[in-house]
């Protein structure tokens, strides 16, 4: 599914568990650094107060060489 994404032209969000490490760490130590941009949101309705923000950095070597898919 994930190939089927990249090669659409869209942009996309994965949602990565911690039963990946080497992704995980990988994507943990990239979140550290300052982002290429940002965007955030709140939502208000049926008694609940979300606060959303996405953040979008660039895929460091290990990424890009260890998961098929992964662009810059």
């Amino acid at each position: 599914m994930t190939l089927g994404m990249v090669n659409s032209g869209n942009g996309y969000v994965i949602t990565v568990k911690n039963n990946q490490p080497r992704l995980y760490q990988a994507i943990e130590a990239q979140a550290q650094a300052k982002p290429l941009d940002a965007h955030s949101w709140q939502q208000l309705g049926h008694g609940h107060d979300t606060r959303c923000r996405i953040k979008v950095g660039d895929a460091d070597e290990v990424m890009m060489t260890n998961w098929a898919g992964w662009q810059r």
